[in-house]
């Protein structure tokens, strides 16, 4: 069956499951169209189950003849089997059908007890699904319950876990979203409201597979009766798994969720997100309110904060950004109401921030606490011999070794092209006994090997470079705020050693997940270069936001023919006049791409572009490089209407959203399994870093500057 919108494969030979569903509509590229592009789900989907007594009916084993209709632009496929092991006279229909307009399926089965020998049938009715592990596959995420509660299970995750429901209610679903954000909500009416629903994970490596299984309780089936078992399909992009479980479990196959900043401060503006998503074409109403649920009162009624007109496409999830304002301490709750046009709900979700909770206790002071979370923060004033000196004492800079017999050569090299560098040695010479160095290690590797993103926007604001920081767990080992105020050189500060100067010159960075022959070849380079007396650049990012003014003379820092910047890594270069350029380096071997207003964003992330010696193509972490790719074509979609027009704003609720390609990630919502461990936004006018320690729904952002007496 398909449409404009879905390609959905029944199986009557194998009892009329669905084997495969895809959402037409679905973001798609190149790189991911053989990887799971538009694939909701494949496997044995959505198998009836009849259990009398001891015995089990598996549908799925059997051959159905089938009828195939079209009525009123609506596919039918009518299914039909006799089914004599639960009784004579006992037949089952199934029958699917798919509208002209319709992101999904609804299915309808009926066990008839008819016949001239048909006798009082025992039996449990049931479903069973099992979605097969796929070798593209890198993510999973899975719901499961009824409208009173949901499970959450994840992929790979917890591999070969069991987890059961007691079902209290008789709608139930199972919402399942693939790394690309599609995926299906399967919804199901029983016939009498207890039963069990069940999920389990496969133990197989990588991303497993998934067994959705549910039963009621016993009934009666008597001579000539019959049951009507109804479910539906929504097959969908809104990459979200819904707040509310009523919702999800209700047939309106409408998925609705709220998004809101984790806390605040009374009279801080918090940014929150809406999205729905339905499975036929709808115009609604999307409507925001919110109310205080301070301790020790009585909850106040929802106050509405604004209301917009939403047109839904099939499939597509529509995001609706919006602002709040706390206004004293306790808990905000925001809740989103979807309407239709006679103003009836079609669903509603939540969300809760914690307001001011300096004084609270349990889940909502941890709450607080991540939130207020601040990383290491360093100031190193002075001259350049005394910030070395500084920096000794914090185990950040080691002298050159006296034994070295390069040592004095290198020291003359660096008075000569680096001489703040030669400052720096000399006082970290100066304090004696130095501590091995910690994490930020001045030495380290100037673009850490882990999956981030950078972006280049202007606006309103002026040029701001957003740069969100990826690791592949949980960690926040090595996060710190470093500000350095010289007495010569200008002015810079930076978060895990990104960051912004006070001419206005940013630099960010990521992994640059190129070809192995590339890096090969650039890392050959630098070592060729090196064993002939060659020397590269020291300290790379001090020196150059200690010493660069604009993008061109970034660009010459790194292609210094005295001491180029040898590191393998890609690096976005954004300065006040606008100027921006994204620099992929491997070793020696550089490849620059200068900001051209003609083109989408300009984007650092964990992919090389491919050029024309065939040389930066992408790396072997194919999912980091897709994640990258999904997060590009989100921006373009959400915001490249209005590319150049980006105010700081705009670039803070971008920098939060958990949407498909969202820039705030959770480790089971992309491709990657990247998870965000902070986000970093450099002002270029202002000079200003705005950095949220921690993941930006959150943790707090804490605005810097390059004022000496902060």
């Amino acid at each position: 069956m398909r449409n404009g919108f879905v390609d959905v494969t029944i199986a009557p030979e194998a009892g009329g499951v669905v084997t495969s569903m895809a959402y037409l509509r679905a973001m798609t590229f190149p790189f991911i169209a053989d990887r799971g592009a538009q694939v909701a789900g494949t496997g044995i989907l959505f198998v009836p189950t009849f259990v009398s007594g001891t015995r089990e009916i598996d549908i799925s084993l059997l051959t159905m003849s089938a009828e195939e209709a079209e009525v009123d632009g609506e596919q039918v496929v009518r299914m039909t089997i006799p089914v004599p092991e639960l009784g004579p006279g006992v037949t089952f229909q199934r029958t699917v059908l798919m509208r002209l307009e319709e992101s999904g399926i609804r299915i309808r089965d009926l066990l008839a007890n008819h016949g001239s020998n048909a006798r009082d049938l025992r039996v449990r009715l049931g479903g069973r699904s099992l979605l097969r592990a796929e070798p593209w596959r890198m993510a999973l995420r899975c719901w499961f319950g009824d409208e009173f509660g949901r499970v959450a299970q994840f992929a790979p995750l917890h591999a070969g876990t069991r987890v059961s429901y007691q079902v209290r209610g008789r709608q139930l679903f199972w919402r399942v979203i693939g790394q690309y954000g599609t995926g299906f909500l399967y919804q199901v009416q029983m016939p009498q409201a207890t039963g069990i629903i069940q999920h389990a994970i496969g133990s197989e490596d990588g991303c497993p597979a998934q067994l959705c299984w549910w039963m009621s309780d016993e009934m009666t089936l008597l001579p000539g009766g019959r049951v009507l078992l109804e479910s539906a399909v929504l097959i969908d992009e809104g990459g979200r798994e819904g707040n509310d479980a009523a919702t999800l479990a209700s047939g309106d196959r409408l998925i609705v969720t709220a998004d809101l900043r984790a806390a605040g401060m009374p009279g801080d503006k918090l940014i929150g997100f809406g999205t729905v998503v339905s499975a036929e074409p709808r115009r609604v109403r999307m409507r925001v309110s919110q109310c205080c649920l301070a301790a020790g009162q009585i909850p106040q009624a929802m106050q509405v904060l604004e209301e917009r007109e939403v047109t839904l496409t099939p499939g597509k999830g529509e995001f609706v950004p919006f602002d709040t304002v706390a206004e004293r301490r306790g808990i905000l709750r925001v809740g989103v109401t979807v309407l239709d046009e006679r103003n009836r709900p079609l669903g509603s979700a939540s969300a809760d921030a914690v307001i001011d909770g300096s004084k609270a206790t349990g889940a909502v002071a941890e709450v607080w606490r991540r939130y207020r979370m601040r990383m290491p923060e360093h100031v190193f004033r002075g001259t350049w011999t005394e910030i070395g000196a500084q920096l000794a004492g914090k185990g950040k800079l080691r002298p050159l070794r006296q034994d070295d017999p390069r040592s004095a050569s290198r020291m003359a090299f660096y008075r000569q092209h680096f001489p703040y560098y030669a400052e720096m040695l000399e006082g970290a010479a100066g304090v004696g006994i130095v501590p091995e160095p910690a994490p930020g290690d001045l030495t380290a590797a100037m673009l850490c090997p882990s999956g981030c993103m950078d972006v280049f926007f202007n606006g309103p604001d002026g040029p701001i470079n957003a740069f969100s920081k990826e690791r592949s767990g949980t960690g926040l080992d090595g996060l710190e705020y470093v500000k350095v105020l010289p007495s010569s050189g200008f002015r810079f500060h930076t978060f895990m050693n990104y960051g912004v100067n006070s001419e206005g010159l940013s630099v960010t960075g990521a992994t640059l997940n190129a070809d192995a022959a590339t890096e090969a070849l650039g890392e050959r380079m630098a070592t060729e270069w090196q064993a002939a007396g060659g020397e590269v650049a020291p300290c790379p990012t001090w020196m150059l936001l200690a010493t660069c003014r604009n993008v061109e003379e970034a660009i010459a820092f790194f292609e210094n023919p005295a001491a180029p910047v040898s590191k393998t890594g890609n690096v976005l270069l954004v300065d006040r006049s606008g100027e921006a350029a994204r620099i992929e380096t491997a070793g020696l071997l550089h490849q620059v791409h200068r900001y051209r207003e003609v083109e989408r964003f300009l984007v650092a992330g964990n992919y090389a572009h491919r050029d024309d010696k065939g040389r930066f193509d992408v790396g072997e972490r194919w999912g980091w490089a897709a994640n990258t790719m999904l997060r590009e074509e989100f921006l373009w979609r959400t915001v490249g209407h209005r590319k150049n027009n980006i105010s700081l704003r705009d670039v803070f609720w971008l920098m939060e959203t958990h949407a498909p390609g969202g820039m705030c990630q959770h480790i089971y919502d992309n491709p990657g399994l990247l998870y965000s461990s902070f986000h970093l936004i450099a002002v270029t006018r202002t000079g200003e870093l705005w950095v949220s320690h921690g993941p930006p729904c959150t943790a707090q952002y804490v605005c810097y500057t390059l004022n000496d007496e902060e």
